[in-house]
């Protein structure tokens, strides 16, 4: 299995799956060029991005609006935000990981003090677990 393909369990409760398609696929973004790249150049989707390890984001050169969510390395969510414009710049000193996905205003998206679990199937670079 390779870094993309990588298995992750993240809100499943919101339709998420990483495997069976229940709804929307989930990334992991691990690599500086993929955690820069983000959700810029796609379309917008049911397609859920992590990006770790990850404090801050922009939205520059997108075309919609995301939804986001910082998580702390206790796997609690410290910051949310919806419908974030493009040409934001949005950050969290506290943040681990950072979870975006196409605004979906009728989609249920976390909540400050969300507990969020996150399983990837093999360890980072440094050999940490996420």
């Amino acid at each position: 299995m390779g870094k993309r393909d990588r298995v992750c369990e993240i809100g499943a409760e919101m339709g998420y799956a990483s495997e069976g398609n229940r709804g929307g696929n989930i990334r992991v973004a691990t690599t500086v060029p993929s955690r820069l790249r983000g959700l810029l150049g796609t379309e917008p989707g049911n397609d859920l991005l992590v990006l770790a390890p990850c404090a801050s984001i922009h939205t520059y050169g997108m075309r919609y609006s995301i939804d986001i969510a910082f998580v702390d390395r206790t796997g609690t969510v410290v910051l949310s935000r919806r419908a974030v414009e493009p040409g934001t710049c949005i950050g969290c000193r506290t943040a681990s990981l950072a979870v975006e996905r196409a605004h979906a205003p009728c989609k249920r998206w976390f909540e400050l003090g969300d507990p969020v679990a996150l399983v990837v199937d093999e360890p980072n670079r440094r050999g940490e677990r996420l």
